[in-house]
């Protein structure tokens, strides 16, 4: 069996805004719904360089 290097996470996942609160379609705020793990990450759906993020002001 060949073993190579790689990584587990994910890449993509809910809009959210700077507390975690996920975001709709409609830009509003899901009451009572926050992300966890890699989604809910400052830099969005990167590692270590901030993304561009369409997540309202």
């Amino acid at each position: 069996m060949e073993l190579t290097a790689g990584v587990i996470g994910t890449k993509g996942g809910p809009k959210v805004d700077e507390y975690a609160r996920v975001i709709d379609l409609d830009g509003e705020v899901i009451g009572g719904l926050y992300a966890a793990g890699n989604v809910s990450s400052p830099t969005g759906a990167s590692y270590g360089v901030p993304a561009e993020r369409s997540v309202p002001e």
